[in-house]
């Protein structure tokens, strides 16, 4: 993607970028202040020395006429720095701009196009080109493994479709997402500021109640991918924002083709009509399941039952057949990607520590509880499971 120079202009030159820059100082401005806003400087294109070429910045002095150049004017636009100089990130992202701005091609093809530009930049870059696709009525096909580029491409209004390709050994599947599919996604608040979208370029996703659920269960996991050498780092978690709002992004990743696992307190047992929600998002069959938990719901007959049965889970219940059915409940939901936390609530996994929630956390990753947890290293098994079956 040409950013350099051309020689004298000519009519060879025509359909290279910068011989369009050269005979259209409309779009010279445009992709100026597009330099401007996302760099933080302005670009001039050099017409007066000979070697038609983009240099950072402005001369200091007005331009003269075309055909009455004058040698202040020229050598002042020699002293600016080229743009070519700059580094790999800059030329890259104008190089596409500008390709996109004078191609004159119905489908443009660029492969890894983030590389080497921060997120900002990648964001940018997506809103950008997303804007000239759709104005220009152009269709671009782009390889990525950047969330934020994929971002800035869905704040535009340009329809855009996911085919995400999976690889195990030799096989290569691919899914595809229909714009629609897309913009329901995107149009909803909880997602779009989430990182469920990151979900796109990880192997397996476990969906928490909370940030501090994610910080716990990713310190665990990253421990036990060290010493089991399998790759933790392939393993994203995601909170949700509260219980309620996890069937929302379970939905979303089944909608993106991507595994997802749901980790929850105890407390989500003993709510059906929630248990309900929550399998259907995931797509699973829970007739039985919910049976199951209903049963054990109306054998909790006091509101000080419940209350215990929340906070130390199975071994708030009462013993015998009760905390028998809700063992086999716990382990037939881990079948359908639901894990129950035995224990009740996060805090089950070290009660000498103090504080709740984000506190119990910091706490307990500050005293190393996560190198050593084989109650939470048991818990997420199955996505290890999942995990290393993939690798």
């Amino acid at each position: 993607m040409a950013i350099g120079g051309m020689g004298q202009p000519g009519m060879e030159a025509t359909g290279n970028p910068i011989h369009e820059l050269f005979i259209d100082g409309d779009l010279e401005s445009e992709l100026s202040k597009i330099c401007l806003k996302t760099f933080n400087f302005p670009l001039t294109l050099d017409r007066a020395n000979g070697n038609v070429q983009l240099r950072v910045g402005k001369p200091g002095i007005d331009s003269p006429p075309l055909q009455h150049p004058t040698r202040e004017y020229a050598e002042s636009v020699a002293a600016l720095r080229l743009l070519s100089e700059q580094g790999d990130g800059v030329k890259n992202y104008l190089g596409m701009v500008l390709h996109l701005m004078t191609s004159r091609a119905s489908v443009t093809v660029i492969d890894e196009l983030e590389a080497f530009l921060h997120p900002a930049q990648a964001r940018s870059l997506g809103r950008h080109l997303g804007t000239q696709a759709l104005s220009r009525g152009l269709q671009l096909l782009t390889a990525t493994h950047d969330r934020d580029f994929v971002l800035g491409l869905l704040e535009t209004n340009c329809p855009v479709t996911f085919v995400r390709l999976q690889r195990y050994q030799d096989n290569t599947s691919a899914a595809t997402l229909s714009p629609e599919r897309v913009k329901s996604i995107w149009d909803r608040p909880l997602l779009r500021y989430s990182n469920v979208l990151q979900g796109l370029f990880h192997r397996t996703v476990v969906v928490c109640e909370s940030d501090g659920d994610c910080r716990w269960y990713a310190a665990v996991l990253d421990e036990l991918g060290r010493r089991a050498d399998f790759a933790a780092e392939e393993v994203l978690f995601v909170p949700a924002g509260g219980k309620s709002q996890i069937p929302q992004c379970v939905d979303a990743l089944e909608g993106l083709d991507v595994g997802a696992f749901v980790a929850v307190d105890f407390d989500a047992l003993l709510d059906p009509p929630y248990l309900k929600t929550l399998l259907a998002s995931a797509g699973a069959t829970g007739d039985d399941l919910l049976s199951r938990a209903t049963n054990i719901v109306k054998q909790l007959l006091t509101t000080e039952q419940r209350a215990r049965a929340k906070e130390f889970g199975l071994d708030g219940l009462p013993h015998g057949d009760l905390t028998r059915l809700a063992q086999d409940l716990v382990a037939d939901l881990r079948d359908a990607r639901v894990l129950v936390l035995p224990g009740g609530e996060l805090e089950s996994y070290d009660r000498s520590i103090g504080g709740h929630g984000p506190a119990w956390v910091s706490g307990a990753l500050a005293a190393g509880r996560h190198l050593a947890s084989p109650i939470a290293e048991e818990f997420l098994s199955p996505v290890v499971a999942a995990v290393r079956g993939l690798e």
